[in-house]
Parts: C-alpha cells; sequence; structure tokens
C-alpha cells in the first residue's frame, strides 16, 4: 500500500541558469542538511562522563571526529577510541564511520561501518569483540534542514519573480509543502528540483520555468517538467513541456503524481512584476 509521500530535500535547490553569453544573475534557494550524531556506548563504561558525547556535521562539513576513554579490553584497563565520520554522496545519502581502538603502545583494532541518514534512527555499531566482551556504540542520527539563499548581482532582461508552492497530493487532497519566491529574468530559466529516497522508493523531479517574453502585462511561460515517483510497478518516468499564458498575480499549476488514486506533488506559480 502507497502511503503519502514528503521529501526530505536532502539537495533541493532553485537555481538561475544563464541562457545567454552575457551576464546574468545566479540565484540559488538550497535546502541544506545538517547531520548530528549522538554517540553512546552500551557495552563498557566511558571513561570521565556516563553522558553520550554528540559529534556535528553541518552540510559544509564533509567529516568530524571525536576522541573518548573506555575501559577495554578489560573494565581495569583503558583504551581511547577515535571516531571518525563522514558523509557519503551515495545515491542513498549515508554516513561513514572509521573507529580505531588506541591502547598504551599501538593502535589495536580498527572497524569501518556505514548508516543511511535516517532522521532520529539509532544504529548500533560493533566496534571490537575480546572473546564474550564486546565494545559496542548506540549511534543516534538527527538531521535539520535549513533554506540556505545566494543572490548575485542582476541584469539582463525584464526582470520579475515566480512564486513556486510546492503541495503534496493524495487523491482529492491537497497540503502545501513550501514556498519559494524565485527571482529571474525574462528569457533566463529557473530550475526548482529534488530527489530522495533509492531504489524502488525513489523520487526525483525537476521544474523549469522560462519567462519566454512579456509584453503588456501578459508574460508567456515556458514549462518543462521531468522526474520519476515510485508506483505499483516500479518508478514512472515523466517528462513534458507546456506553455502558460498568464498575468502578474494569476497562478497556474502543473501535477506530477502516479497512481489511482493519483499521489505525488502539486506546482503552483504566481508571476509577479
Amino acid at each position: 500500500m502507497r502511503s503519502t509521500m514528503r521529501p526530505l530535500l536532502l539537495g533541493a535547490c532553485a537555481s538561475l541558469i544563464a541562457g545567454s553569453a552575457a551576464a546574468a544573475p545566479q540565484i540559488e534557494i538550497s535546502r541544506e542538511i545538517d547531520l548530528r550524531l549522538t554517540i553512546h556506548p552500551i557495552t563498557v563504561e566511558r571513561v570521565g562522563g556516563a553522558e553520550p558525547l554528540q559529534l556535528d556535521l553541518p552540510a559544509n562539513r564533509p567529516a568530524a571526529s571525536l576522541r573518548f576513554a573506555v575501559g577495554w579490553p578489560t573494565s581495569e584497563a583503558r583504551s581511547t577510541v577515535e571516531l571518525v565520520a563522514q558523509r557519503q554522496a551515495t545515491e542513498t545519502a549515508s554516513v561513514r564511520l572509521v573507529a580505531t581502538v588506541l591502547g598504551e603502545q599501538e593502535a589495536l583494532i580498527q572497524t569501518t561501518r556505514s548508516f543511511p541518514l535516517q532522521d532520529r534512527s539509532t544504529n548500533l555499531f560493533e566496534i571490537a569483540r575480546s572473546g564474550e566482551r564486546s565494545l559496542t556504540i548506540a549511534v543516534g542520527i538527527a538531521l535539520s534542514e535549513r533554506t540556505v539563499v545566494k543572490q548575485g548581482a542582476p541584469s539582463g532582461g525584464q526582470p520579475l519573480v515566480l512564486q513556486l508552492e510546492v503541495r503534496s497530493v493524495e487523491g482529492e487532497q491537497s497540503r502545501l509543502l513550501e514556498t519559494n519566491r524565485l527571482s529571474t529574468l525574462v528569457g533566463e530559466p529557473v530550475t526548482y528540483s529534488f530527489q530522495h529516497g533509492g531504489d524502488q522508493s525513489k523520487e526525483s523531479v525537476s521544474v523549469t520555468l522560462r519567462p519566454v517574453r512579456l509584453v503588456d502585462q501578459i508574460v508567456e511561460i515556458e514549462v518543462q517538467l521531468a522526474g520519476a515517483l515510485p508506483d505499483d510497478d516500479g518508478a514512472r518516468w515523466t517528462h513534458r513541456r507546456e506553455r502558460w499564458v498568464t498575468t502578474s498575480g494569476a497562478t497556474s499549476s502543473i501535477d506530477f503524481t502516479s497512481g489511482d488514486p493519483p499521489i505525488g506533488y502539486r506546482f503552483r506559480v504566481t508571476p509577479t512584476y
């Protein structure tokens, strides 16, 4: 049974693409995901405190590390665990953990594991084992999403703003997910896109809007939609073009759904100039 789709926008962005040799504005609205790992030894005692440790990887930081002492390989002995976390840009976003156990003389053992980036998930990572004794940590994953807007100096054709609403659709129901204001120029395309999931659950969509001409308060917009949504029979790919003729303040929409009843997204666009 399919359920309502709500994207976690790991790479969602809206970018203004230059369409001519002349200097064009660069505007980006990106969804950046910050990652926080909570580390808690569960089979051995951590020396120096019992509170869980935290390791932060902001969107612009690909790797981070920390060290903590534990009673290993016996409860009376002391070893240091060095934990390095690295983001992995694979089809399914994940974090790679490299754990090294350091004794008094040399590195004892190094272990590597990867976990998918699933918000509010907890994973067990066995770093080492000595007989019946295990050195295992619990790794909690928390994701926080933030919006980053970058804008360069505009130049070229007549400016206008395209307000883009992204709504989820399930049958007759529609729910607002987010609203973006995309500044562009006549003749210059602006693209909003996102993708997430993997294999049979992968969702990806790209909506490109290009104001073709603006005459006497009438604007013509070329719309291109492409992407894939999961269906009962696997991913369903879509690619189509439309042309809208509209005015400032009027709203047009294009749906991207699959199945019966339809499940997917609706994009509502309102130009202002």
